[in-house]
C-alpha cells in the first residue's frame, strides 16, 4: 500500500519494545509498523454509470492507513481476478490522520460514496503506550 504519511510515533514506540523482545529471544520475527493493509473494510464493487466505462473495480478502505485502495477485476475463468489499478499509487489517499475510509456505498445516481469515520484514535487506550 502506498500512504502519503508514515506511522504515528505512538505506533512506532509500541512497536519498538515488542521487536526488542523478538530479538532477545532469538525468535526471528520483524514486526512491521506499517506498509501493508492491517484495517481493510468496506470492500465494494461499483457497479455505478457515474464514472467512464473501463474495467470493474473493487474498493477497499484502510482506516489505518489514511487511504482508499482499487483494484481493478477481469474475468478468469468462471472466477475473476483482481489487480492493483494503477501502480505504486492509491485511489485517495489523505496526510490528514483523522481520515478514516470505513465503508462505500453505490448511489443511484452513479456516484460511489466513502463513508469516513472521521477520528485521530481508532484503537482502545490499552494499544497506545
Amino acid at each position: 500500500m502506498y500512504p502519503l504519511i508514515g506511522p504515528q510515533e505512538w505506533r512506532k514506540e509500541r512497536t519498538r519494545p515488542r521487536q526488542q523482545r523478538y530479538n532477545k529471544n532469538k525468535l526471528n520475527i520483524t514486526e512491521q509498523v506499517g506498509g501493508w493493509f492491517t484495517a481493510a473494510s468496506g470492500g465494494t464493487l461499483y457497479n455505478g454509470d457515474g464514472w467512464p466505462k473501463e474495467v470493474g473495480s473493487v474498493f477497499t478502505g484502510d482506516v489505518r492507513g489514511n487511504l482508499v485502495h482499487r483494484d481493478g477485476i477481469v474475468p478468469d475463468g468462471p472466477t475473476f481476478r483482481a489487480h492493483r489499478a494503477k501502480d505504486k499509487v492509491e485511489f485517495l489517499a489523505s496526510t490528514d490522520v483523522w481520515f478514516r475510509p470505513c465503508n462505500f456505498a453505490n448511489a443511484p445516481d452513479g456516484n460511489l460514496y466513502v463513508m469516513d469515520f472521521y477520528r485521530q484514535v481508532i484503537e482502545g487506550s490499552e494499544f497506545i503506550p
